[in-house]
């Protein structure tokens, strides 16, 4: 053939091509051509990222790129990025190339993003000595079995604490991970010592001669234990104590109930004589 053509040519029809033309005399030469097929751009990506995180895109080859898609998107350069990419920006890109000569078709390639876990923890931040609460994960966007969980107290994983919740009987700040298809996010809360975790009421006054200090309202936390101190070294273990010698001063007590919640209050003794002395009048 004069003009021959060959059809779905590829990459592996690059070569040196040659005819020979003999002419109504029989006279024959040889001539020769260098084909080149330029193989077809794609694009790809990174795709998909966690809501946030940067798109990467790539022409897998080309001399001048066209690059359009949602939101408002172009970009001219080989491998363009799309920072803090989100779902505005889910969608078809088109990749336009030309190079030497060639206008490829153009690519196209589909972006998403996947959303982040977003939770609450829920559960009480004060606890006394000994008591153990309930700290729990409240999702916001997923649901529980979709994810896995991991607790960790003052930067220390807790082994097998990979649950929704956890039981908390410990102080310092409680950590965990949410991961949610490759998707993590973590949150953290304090749990701290409860203090004064109940009212002490004192009263003092004198019982006959004797001058008290009492607790009264010491029912509402029975089996309590006392710790008492005061002027001049006074210690005592006593629910109610005396007070010794009439010595004044500020009374402290800390006040121990069954869980293990503490509380202390003070009072302030200026007068103690509970008999009225003998006295001789100036008449007798």
């Amino acid at each position: 053939l004069q003009n021959p053509s060959i059809s779905n040519v590829g990459v592996s029809s690059s070569g040196t091509y040659f005819v020979t033309v003999t002419n109504v005399n029989g006279c024959a030469t040889t001539t020769s051509a260098n084909v080149i097929v330029q193989p077809l751009t794609t694009a790809s990506s990174n795709s998909p990222v966690c809501e946030g995180n940067t798109i990467n895109l790539s022409a897998s080859s080309g001399v001048s790129y066209n690059w359009t898609g949602p939101n408002g998107f172009t970009a001219s350069v080989h491998n363009p990025v799309i920072a803090d990419f989100n779902t505005l920006n889910d969608g078809i890109y088109s990749l336009t190339v030309s190079a030497t000569g060639c206008n490829y078709p153009t690519s196209q390639i589909t972006l998403s993003s996947k959303p982040n876990p977003n939770f609450i923890i829920d559960g009480v931040t004060e606890i006394c000595l000994g008591q153990q609460e309930v700290l729990a994960v409240i999702p916001q966007n997923f649901n529980s079995n979709d994810v896995t969980y991991q607790w960790s107290l003052n930067g220390q994983i807790l082994t097998n604490q990979t649950q929704s919740s956890i039981n908390a009987n410990g102080f310092g700040t409680y950590q965990v991970e949410v991961n949610y298809d490759g998707c993590i996010l973590i949150k953290e809360i304090i749990v701290s010592e409860k203090i004064n975790a109940f009212d002490v009421n004192l009263v003092q006054g004198c019982a006959g001669s004797t001058y008290v200090i009492n607790v009264l309202n010491s029912q509402d936390f029975p089996n309590a234990s006392y710790v008492w101190s005061g002027p001049n070294s006074f210690v005592s273990n006593e629910q109610n104590v005396s007070i010794p010698n009439n010595l004044t001063g500020i009374y402290s007590v800390e006040v121990t109930d069954d869980n293990g919640c503490h509380a202390n209050e003070s009072i302030s003794v200026t007068n103690i004589p509970c008999e009225i002395s003998n006295l001789v009048t100036l008449n007798n």
